[in-house]
């Protein structure tokens, strides 16, 4: 796991995020930090590869997460519920 990938857990912890799932009849849905985003869609898995994360930030350009960014994060956070479950 890369480190920056894993630090957008923390750096957006309390800024709003919209999952968009591009295949399926999952909705939008904004959550209130990366990582509860995440957690949803880890909820579903089979369709992983057609999601992006918007992340709802002030920056000039805020992230957009998806791909192998989106897969480590997925990784962290099902490792953390493990871990504290």
């Amino acid at each position: 796991m890369t480190n920056a990938t894993v630090s957008k857990l923390a750096e957006f912890a309390h800024t709003d995020c919209t999952v968009f799932f591009w295949l399926g009849e999952v909705p939008d849905e904004t959550f209130c930090s990366l990582e509860r985003a995440v957690r949803h869609v880890n909820r579903h898995p089979a369709l992983a590869d057609s999601v992006e994360i918007f992340v709802h930030s002030a920056t000039t350009r805020p992230p957009i997460i998806s791909g192998e960014d989106l897969v480590v994060l997925m990784k962290r956070v099902e490792h953390q519920l493990r871990r504290f479950s």
